[in-house]
Protein backbone atom coordinates (compact mmCIF):
# COMPACT_ATOMS: atom_id res chain seq x y z
CA UNK A 1 0.00 0.00 0.00
CA UNK A 2 1.34 3.49 -1.10
CA UNK A 3 0.89 6.13 1.38
CA UNK A 4 1.35 9.33 1.13
CA UNK A 5 0.34 13.05 3.50
CA UNK A 6 -0.22 16.16 2.01
CA UNK A 7 -2.25 19.23 3.14
CA UNK A 8 -4.77 20.22 0.30
CA UNK A 9 -4.64 23.62 -0.20
CA UNK A 10 -7.97 25.92 0.51
CA UNK A 11 -9.42 27.99 -1.65
CA UNK A 12 -12.29 30.44 -0.31
CA UNK A 13 -13.87 31.69 -3.52
CA UNK A 14 -16.19 34.90 -3.05
CA UNK A 15 -18.25 36.05 -5.25
CA UNK A 16 -18.34 40.01 -5.15
CA UNK A 17 -21.26 41.79 -6.64
CA UNK A 18 -20.75 44.87 -8.28
CA UNK A 19 -20.84 47.82 -6.56
CA UNK A 20 -21.30 45.85 -2.82
CA UNK A 21 -19.29 47.41 -0.14
CA UNK A 22 -16.85 45.71 2.11
CA UNK A 23 -19.00 46.56 5.02
CA UNK A 24 -21.61 45.14 3.24
CA UNK A 25 -20.26 42.29 2.33
CA UNK A 26 -19.28 41.28 6.00
CA UNK A 27 -22.34 41.92 7.09
CA UNK A 28 -23.24 38.31 6.32
CA UNK A 29 -22.53 35.19 5.78
CA UNK A 30 -23.39 32.74 3.41
CA UNK A 31 -22.11 28.85 2.32
CA UNK A 32 -20.90 28.62 -1.45
CA UNK A 33 -23.16 25.73 -3.30
CA UNK A 34 -20.84 22.75 -4.02
CA UNK A 35 -17.67 24.17 -1.48
CA UNK A 36 -17.96 21.11 1.00
CA UNK A 37 -16.42 18.02 -0.96
CA UNK A 38 -18.00 14.75 0.06
CA UNK A 39 -15.16 13.39 1.72
CA UNK A 40 -15.38 15.96 4.10
CA UNK A 41 -17.46 14.32 7.13
CA UNK A 42 -17.55 12.87 10.38
CA UNK A 43 -16.24 9.16 9.18
CA UNK A 44 -12.68 11.03 7.79
CA UNK A 45 -12.68 13.55 10.73
CA UNK A 46 -9.62 13.56 12.50
CA UNK A 47 -9.89 17.21 14.08
CA UNK A 48 -9.03 21.23 13.84
CA UNK A 49 -6.38 22.37 11.56
CA UNK A 50 -3.68 24.19 13.28
CA UNK A 51 -5.14 27.83 13.25
CA UNK A 52 -1.68 29.31 13.03
CA UNK A 53 -0.96 27.14 9.37
CA UNK A 54 -0.85 29.37 6.36
CA UNK A 55 -3.43 29.63 4.10
CA UNK A 56 -3.15 31.06 0.40
CA UNK A 57 -6.71 32.26 -1.36
CA UNK A 58 -8.61 34.33 -3.87
CA UNK A 59 -11.35 36.45 -3.39
CA UNK A 60 -13.15 36.90 -6.81
CA UNK A 61 -15.32 39.46 -8.25
CA UNK A 62 -17.92 39.09 -10.49
CA UNK A 63 -17.93 40.73 -14.18
CA UNK A 64 -19.86 43.67 -14.64
CA UNK A 65 -23.29 42.78 -16.33
CA UNK A 66 -22.17 38.98 -16.60
CA UNK A 67 -25.51 38.76 -18.60
CA UNK A 68 -23.92 40.60 -21.21
CA UNK A 69 -20.43 38.54 -21.02
CA UNK A 70 -22.20 35.77 -21.46
CA UNK A 71 -24.54 36.92 -24.69
CA UNK A 72 -20.94 38.18 -26.47
CA UNK A 73 -19.17 34.75 -25.96
CA UNK A 74 -22.34 33.28 -27.35
CA UNK A 75 -22.60 35.82 -30.22
CA UNK A 76 -18.84 35.50 -31.48
CA UNK A 77 -18.83 31.62 -31.38
CA UNK A 78 -22.14 31.35 -33.38
CA UNK A 79 -21.45 31.29 -37.04
CA UNK A 80 -24.97 32.00 -37.40
CA UNK A 81 -24.42 35.21 -35.71
CA UNK A 82 -22.81 38.45 -37.98
CA UNK A 83 -20.42 38.77 -34.38
CA UNK A 84 -19.00 35.41 -35.36
CA UNK A 85 -15.26 36.14 -34.68
CA UNK A 86 -15.52 39.64 -33.94
CA UNK A 87 -13.35 39.04 -30.63
CA UNK A 88 -12.84 41.46 -28.40
CA UNK A 89 -8.91 42.24 -27.35
CA UNK A 90 -7.99 41.65 -23.66
CA UNK A 91 -7.82 45.45 -23.04
CA UNK A 92 -11.51 45.72 -24.63
CA UNK A 93 -12.57 43.23 -22.21
CA UNK A 94 -11.69 44.68 -19.50
CA UNK A 95 -12.78 48.16 -20.35
CA UNK A 96 -15.83 46.37 -20.86
CA UNK A 97 -16.73 43.89 -18.37
CA UNK A 98 -14.17 44.18 -15.57
CA UNK A 99 -15.00 44.30 -12.01
CA UNK A 100 -13.85 48.35 -11.36
CA UNK A 101 -10.82 49.52 -9.13
CA UNK A 102 -13.02 50.78 -6.93
CA UNK A 103 -14.15 47.21 -5.56
CA UNK A 104 -11.10 45.24 -6.32
CA UNK A 105 -9.74 48.57 -3.65
CA UNK A 106 -12.68 47.81 -1.08
CA UNK A 107 -12.14 44.04 -1.48
CA UNK A 108 -8.09 44.68 -0.60
CA UNK A 109 -9.22 47.28 2.11
CA UNK A 110 -11.38 44.97 3.96
CA UNK A 111 -9.18 42.13 3.37
CA UNK A 112 -6.10 44.05 4.78
CA UNK A 113 -8.23 45.10 7.81
CA UNK A 114 -9.04 41.29 8.18
CA UNK A 115 -4.98 40.97 9.06
CA UNK A 116 -4.17 39.55 5.36
CA UNK A 117 -1.43 40.19 2.83
CA UNK A 118 -2.48 41.10 -0.43
CA UNK A 119 -0.51 38.75 -3.05
CA UNK A 120 -1.74 39.80 -6.40
CA UNK A 121 -4.45 41.23 -8.52
CA UNK A 122 -4.56 40.26 -12.46
CA UNK A 123 -4.60 43.00 -14.37
CA UNK A 124 -8.65 42.11 -15.60
CA UNK A 125 -9.26 42.98 -11.85
CA UNK A 126 -11.53 39.27 -11.74
CA UNK A 127 -10.02 38.16 -8.34
CA UNK A 128 -7.83 39.20 -5.54
CA UNK A 129 -4.88 36.77 -4.29
CA UNK A 130 -4.32 36.93 -0.59
CA UNK A 131 -2.48 34.90 2.40
CA UNK A 132 -2.90 34.92 6.16
CA UNK A 133 -3.80 31.92 8.51
CA UNK A 134 -6.42 29.89 9.26
CA UNK A 135 -7.00 31.30 12.19
CA UNK A 136 -7.56 34.97 10.60
CA UNK A 137 -9.78 32.95 7.81
CA UNK A 138 -11.61 31.30 10.62
CA UNK A 139 -12.67 34.81 11.85
CA UNK A 140 -13.03 36.83 8.88
CA UNK A 141 -15.22 34.37 6.61
CA UNK A 142 -17.28 32.54 9.72
CA UNK A 143 -16.14 29.22 9.47
CA UNK A 144 -13.70 26.72 10.82
CA UNK A 145 -10.98 24.41 9.42
CA UNK A 146 -10.69 20.89 10.11
CA UNK A 147 -8.29 17.91 9.02
CA UNK A 148 -9.42 14.47 7.61
CA UNK A 149 -7.69 11.62 6.57
CA UNK A 150 -8.35 9.63 3.81
CA UNK A 151 -7.52 6.60 1.73
CA UNK A 152 -8.33 7.00 -1.70
CA UNK A 153 -7.86 4.01 -4.17
CA UNK A 154 -6.69 4.90 -7.54
CA UNK A 155 -6.46 6.59 -10.25
CA UNK A 156 -7.56 9.27 -8.00
CA UNK A 157 -10.12 12.01 -8.94
CA UNK A 158 -8.61 14.73 -10.61
CA UNK A 159 -10.66 17.11 -8.82
CA UNK A 160 -9.62 16.21 -5.75
CA UNK A 161 -5.95 18.19 -5.42
CA UNK A 162 -2.22 16.64 -5.43
CA UNK A 163 -2.92 14.00 -7.36
CA UNK A 164 -0.48 13.12 -9.79
CA UNK A 165 -0.39 11.15 -13.17
CA UNK A 166 2.73 8.89 -12.60
CA UNK A 167 0.75 7.85 -9.30
CA UNK A 168 -2.50 7.51 -11.24
CA UNK A 169 -1.69 5.76 -13.99
CA UNK A 170 -0.53 2.54 -11.42
CA UNK A 171 -4.11 1.10 -10.25
CA UNK A 172 -4.93 -0.72 -7.56
CA UNK A 173 -2.80 1.48 -5.13
CA UNK A 174 -3.82 3.48 -1.80
CA UNK A 175 -2.80 6.33 -0.03
CA UNK A 176 -4.31 8.31 2.89
CA UNK A 177 -4.10 11.64 2.68
CA UNK A 178 -4.84 14.43 5.26
CA UNK A 179 -6.47 17.44 3.68
CA UNK A 180 -8.03 20.35 5.44
CA UNK A 181 -11.84 21.52 4.45
CA UNK A 182 -13.34 24.82 5.90
CA UNK A 183 -16.45 23.83 7.55
CA UNK A 184 -19.80 25.76 7.97
CA UNK A 185 -20.78 27.33 11.37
Amino acid sequence: MLRSTFVAAVTVAILAVPGLTAAQASQGNSALAGSKPSWANSKNLVGPADPSQNVGFRVYLGWQDDAAVQALAQAVSDPANSSYGHYLSPAQFRSQFAPTASSVGAVKSWLVSQGFKIVYTPANHHYVSAEGTLAQAATAFGTTFNMYKLTVHEPLDPQFPGHDRERRDRPGRQRTVRAHQPHDR
